[in-house]
């Protein structure tokens, strides 16, 4: 459900209103209040990791992501 508000969420221009580091700071929010309700940061980014720079299973920002994995949880190799 995250996943798809967050779709909308971006689909309506809001993260264009915001700059880097709030929208960061409202994914981590985000984060935060799932793992309350059994929801995980894989099932939330799924799609959309890439858009918003962070690795769905370490959480870590700007680091190169292949299918929403940064090197180290993807264990891929890199060019």
């Amino acid at each position: 459900m995250l996943n798809e508000v967050l779709k909308s969420i971006k689909e309506i221009g809001i993260f264009k209103k915001l700059d880097k580091t709030e929208t960061r700071d409202l994914l981590k929010a985000i984060f935060d209040v799932s793992y309350q309700y059994d929801c995980n940061p894989g099932e939330i980014l799924e799609d959309i990791a890439e858009e918003f720079e962070v690795c769905y299973s370490c959480l870590t920002f700007d680091l190169p992501l292949q299918d929403g994995l940064c090197q180290a949880c993807g264990r891929w190799e890199s060019a």
